[in-house]
């Protein structure tokens, strides 16, 4: 139930002073994987301090936020976008330690760096915004505005995680909702130039394929319709963005048809009839119909491609008053060397060596503009989107490696040779790999005195190892990996277990 009435009544109504000049803006939507602090206190055992038994430390938060800050400056010729709608940041466990406000928090800690207050134990106790936001104004990032959600009360009952919103725009209203085993959903109204723009963060409940967990995703549905609803009685032409990770594909019902009624097609109504949505017969547009189909995807999963972050606009934000969504604007933030890799993927965190990446989801983001008109004219569209006839496919990660020039695949040697302590900064290199195949499950190659898994995220390359009889010779190209504590090599096309075809022979870049 929206608890908060009055407020949204008042932003609606509220005749704000037209700005200057249009202006245009970008709204970034970023899961930050796991974005713990440091105070000893973790929801999940690897994220605790070693002290406490743990793998996190103040040197790997402080890895985290670099990578953060450096994926922003990419925007905006360093400056970075507008508006970050961030997912994953944890409910800190020591709510008697949260910063009374930005301003206030920033002037506290003026002269003490990042680095001070990360070794610094006094400082141990701050909840993962703060080291953030000191962190980006340290990189040039300046936000002053930041909300919150989630309620700090008996953390430990609570999901892990909260979402939060930093802006550059002054916040109007500033509320979060529970919702059903998923994390508040965070609603925030920014006065942009004058002109109310409401933005709606989601994190959603995992587990897009499985028809238990949509039931739940049906209910956080339920959630976010409810505000659609009650702002769009208002006004139907209400500037409104609904974003964040809503662990659902933006073709979810056309992908699981087993899936009767879905959360993010069903409930909210998001499609790709963009003309439709412009001229308000239908409420929300999914910007992910802006781009190619191959294109569309903000993270893997065994090598599937997905789109569980999304962006989903409403009419209003077609017009000519108030805010007006840029046509075609819609990316993927894709920084090579920083958040994916030579294949795509986005450089997900691990604890590895000394730690490496920073998130298994890449961002997305969409730009705006700010309008002076009275509503009364609709933006002509260019190439809109609209509904793909084909049923849901899904869409795997293409690793052709006689594709590639820029490969390098070493021989196994160069690792083993090596001591296993030194391994971790072999993690994700191609090797070509030759032994003997192993007996029993799971599968395993034999190399020496040293048996190792073997593991294929694709159930069609799994099958074809499948058919390998034990104590054959076998060749193949794998992907050094780590899961849980054990190295695996990783054979992600049928093509790697081929040996002699162009491009797999050992060489150096």
């Amino acid at each position: 139930m929206i608890t908060a009435a009055r407020p949204f009544i008042a932003l609606i109504l509220l005749g704000l002073l037209a700005p200057l000049g249009a202006k245009e803006f970008t709204v970034l939507v970023f899961n930050v994987e796991n974005l713990f602090d440091v105070d000893g206190k973790a929801l999940y055992d690897d994220y605790s301090m070693p002290a406490q038994g743990g793998r996190y430390t103040p040197d790997l938060l402080g890895k985290k936020l670099e990578f953060i800050t450096d994926t922003l400056t990419t925007l905006n010729d360093g400056d970075g976008p507008e508006v970050v709608l961030f997912q994953e940041l944890e409910r800190d466990q020591s709510p008697e330690s949260l910063i009374p406000g930005v301003a206030e928090f920033l002037d506290q800690t003026q002269g003490i760096s990042l680095e001070q207050m990360l070794t610094d134990p006094q400082w141990s106790g701050l909840p993962s915004y703060a080291f953030l936001l000191k962190a980006m104004q340290e990189a040039g990032l300046e936000y002053p505005y930041l909300a919150v959600g989630g309620d700090p009360k008996a953390p430990e009952e609570q999901p892990a995680h909260i979402n939060a919103l930093v802006s550059r725009y002054p916040i109007l209203f500033n509320e979060s909702f529970e919702t059903t085993r998923a994390r508040e959903v965070l609603v925030v109204t920014l006065d942009v130039e004058g002109h109310p723009l409401t933005l709606v963060n989601n994190h959603w409940k995992s587990g897009a394929s499985d028809p238990g967990t949509e039931a739940i995703r049906v209910e956080n549905a339920l959630t976010v319709r409810r505000i659609l609803d009650f702002v769009m009685e208002r006004d139907p032409r209400a500037d409104l963005v609904i974003a964040g990770d809503l662990n659902s594909y933006y073709d979810q019902s056309r992908l699981f048809p087993g899936m009767k009624t879905t959360g993010i097609n069903t409930v909210l109504g998001s499609q790709g009839d963009e003309q439709a949505v412009a001229d308000g017969e239908k409420n929300l547009y999914n910007l992910w119909f802006e781009i190619p189909q191959g294109d569309r995807y903000s993270e893997t999963w065994r090598d599937r491609k997905g789109t569980l972050m999304n962006i989903l606009i409403a009419p209003g934000l077609y017009d000519n008053r108030g805010i007006r969504y840029v046509d075609n604007s819609f990316e993927v933030l894709r920084v090579p060397g920083l958040n994916v890799d030579q294949w795509g993927r986005p450089t997900r965190f691990s604890f590895a060596g000394e730690g490496r990446g920073g998130s298994d989801h890449l961002p997305i983001l969409a730009r705006f503009e700010v309008m002076n008109g009275d509503g009364t004219e609709i933006v002509e569209l260019v190439n809109p989107g609209r509904e793909a006839d084909q049923p849901g496919e899904v869409l795997f990660v293409n690793y052709d490696l006689e594709a590639r020039d820029d490969i390098q695949i070493s021989p196994m040697a160069e690792l083993l040779e090596k001591p296993e302590a030194e391994w971790d900064g072999y993690l994700g290199e191609l090797f070509r790999v030759s032994g003997t195949w192993g007996a029993g499950d799971p599968i395993s190659i034999q190399i020496g005195d040293r048996n190792m898994p073997v593991y294929a995220p694709d159930p069609r390359v799994e099958e074809a190892l499948a058919g390998i009889k034990p104590g054959a010779p076998v060749e193949f190209v794998a992907e050094f990996g780590e899961w849980k504590g054990d190295y695996q090599w990783v054979v992600r096309a049928s093509s790697w277990i081929v040996v002699g075809r162009r491009g797999l022979e050992p060489r150096t870049n």
